[in-house]
């Protein structure tokens, strides 16, 4: 019975790798994070909106009016003058945003 589980989970992780490796990635490496990403993706590093890089899917169609996309921006809390707690920092996020981006609707903040 032992054997048997094995060779399932052994079956069940080498699956997972070919899912993994199935597709053409590109690698974003720089001094503080690297990030793998579709090679489909466009990668916009021009800083707009504050953003250290931007990473936009293709679109599905022609009738596709928005492109799924990740982002990262880093904010430097330090000259805040204090500390500020996890949720504090969330509704300035989330301010921030709304200040940037018309028509914004959130599904859930975590």
């Amino acid at each position: 019975m032992k054997k048997n589980k094995k060779h399932i989970l052994l079956a069940l992780a080498f699956s997972i790798s070919l899912g993994s490796f199935g597709a053409e990635n590109k690698i974003l490496e720089e001094s503080k994070y690297k990030i793998t990403y579709p090679d489909d993706w466009q990668l916009d590093q021009s800083g707009i909106m504050g953003t250290s890089f931007i990473l936009f899917s293709p679109r599905t169609d022609s009738t596709d009016l928005f492109r799924d996309n990740v982002n990262l921006m880093v904010q430097d809390l330090k000259g805040a003058g204090r500390e500020i707690s996890i949720q504090e920092f969330l509704e300035v996020s989330v301010a921030q945003i709304n200040m940037m981006i018309t028509n914004v609707s959130e599904i859930n903040t975590e």
